[in-house]
This record gives structure tokens, C-alpha cells and sequence, in this order.
């Protein structure tokens, strides 16, 4: 029987936000630029959630974009972000460590704090086989400091399952894979704005709203699990990354 965690709730529960990561739609377009995407560009999103970056690329960017998730909720809003954009955005239900695709069929691929929660060998080297050759990889995500302490990292798997790297660790991962060109940029200071961004975002009710249904689903024991990984996302041994790579010609 599940005891709760953060991911769960915010994949099943209307929480009243528009974007889950750090860094909001800002670090979105910042990745979208640094990959290069343009109009006709063909761009894959993975665990896209509620669609944002998938509208951002389709209005400003004019790509042509498919998403993929395993939510039915996030489904369920991204296909109401895609049905603005019949022509530019197609929504995939499925799971990102077996992707539904041809190989080589996108130009560039987008995973926004997702990598970590996957099995990412697996997920990577799916990616890397619907990725055209030269094409671009485009992540950012949680990243461990070096001196991040062993138990702090067993208990972010403990409470969510999520499994960040060092900014060596994503280095080594992409280039283990046979990618080409990858760099690691440190955008840590986005956890801590997103945070309290998201703070007043919610206000006081959503946040209240938030507690209650943890609660209901997981009592006590679930709404303590989700208040020990927020205070994770606090500490300084936690920080984010982007990470852009080539696969090769």
C-alpha cells in the first residue's frame, strides 16, 4: 500500500499550478534556445505534465511538438493545451522507458526534472534511438552537490523514488551513452526561487488544500513524507543543473 509522496500527489491531484520544476517557463525558453529549436523543429518532451513547455514551443518557437506521460491527469491537460495547437502539438500517453516511436524521428529531445525519477540508463538510451543523428538533448534536473551526505541522497529515494546525479554523474551518464558535446551548467539558484514562487502561488488555501489531501489519502505518515522531501528541495547540498548533449552523426 502506497504512504504518499509528493510526486504521487502532484501526479493525480489538481494542485492549482501550471508548472511542477524549477526555473518555471524562464528556464523552458533557456533550454529551448540553448538546443536551438526553431520553427519546424521537430521536439519531443518527456513526462511533459500539464503542457506548458509544449505551448511556450509550439507559440514562441513555432516546433512541432509531441509529448508523451504516463499520467492520465497530465494527459488530460496537455490535451487541453493541444487542442489550441491541433496542428503543432500531438499528446502520447506511455512511458518514457519504452517510447512509441521510429527511431531518428525527432530533432531534439526535452526531459524537465524528470530523468531523475526514471530508470535513466534505460530512459536515455530511448531517447538517444528516437533522436535524429546530430540531433540535441536538452534536460535540466536536480543535481547532488559532491559533498552531499549519503543519507540524505537514500532518503530522497526513500520519500520519492528520485535519484539525482552529481554534475560528474550527469556528465559521465550522457557520455556513457555515446553523446557527444555535453555540458553541465549549474542553474541551482532556481530551486530556491521556485520555491518560493510556488509558495505564493498556492497561498495559504492552496496550501491548506494541499495538506488535506494528503491527509485523506495517506494520513499523518503520508503528509510527513511530503514535508520531509519539501525540505529537501531546502537544503544546500541540492542543486539543479542543465544538461545539453549531442547524439553523433
Amino acid at each position: 500500500m502506497s504512504t504518499g509522496s509528493l510526486e504521487q500527489l502532484i501526479e493525480t491531484e489538481d494542485l492549482g499550478l501550471d508548472v511542477f520544476h524549477p526555473g518555471g517557463t524562464e528556464i523552458s525558453r533557456e533550454l529551448a534556445r540553448l538546443v536551438g529549436i526553431t520553427k519546424g523543429t521537430r521536439v519531443l518532451e518527456m513526462a511533459a505534465g500539464t503542457g506548458e513547455t509544449a505551448r511556450l514551443l509550439a507559440s514562441e518557437f513555432g516546433a512541432h511538438v509531441t509529448t508523451i506521460d504516463r499520467s492520465p491527469l497530465m494527459i488530460a491537460r496537455q490535451r487541453a493545451v493541444s487542442d489550441a495547437f491541433p496542428s503543432t502539438i500531438r499528446v502520447v500517453r506511455g512511458d518514457a522507458h519504452w517510447l512509441p516511436f521510429d527511431s531518428g524521428r525527432f530533432d531534439v529531445v526535452l526531459s524537465e526534472c524528470a530523468l531523475c525519477q526514471l530508470d535513466k540508463g534505460t530512459a536515455v538510451t530511448e531517447l538517444l534511438r528516437v533522436l535524429a543523428p546530430g540531433g540535441l538533448v536538452g534536460v535540466h534536473d536536480l543535481c547532488w552537490a559532491r559533498d552531499a551526505p549519503n543519507r540524505l541522497k537514500a532518503r530522497l529515494v526513500e520519500l520519492e523514488g528520485e535519484r539525482p546525479e552529481t554534475a560528474d554523474g550527469w556528465t559521465g551518464l550522457f557520455t556513457g551513452l555515446g553523446c557527444v558535446d555535453v555540458q553541465v551548467l549549474d542553474r541551482s539558484p532556481v530551486v530556491r526561487t521556485w520555491t518560493q514562487a510556488t509558495r505564493r502561488t498556492l497561498g495559504p488555501r492552496g496550501y491548506l488544500r494541499t495538506a488535506w489531501l494528503a491527509l485523506r489519502r495517506w494520513g499523518w505518515r503520508g503528509l510527513g513524507r511530503i514535508l520531509a522531501t519539501e525540505r529537501i528541495f531546502s537544503n544546500k547540498h541540492l542543486g539543479y543543473v542543465m544538461v545539453l548533449a549531442r547524439k553523433p552523426h
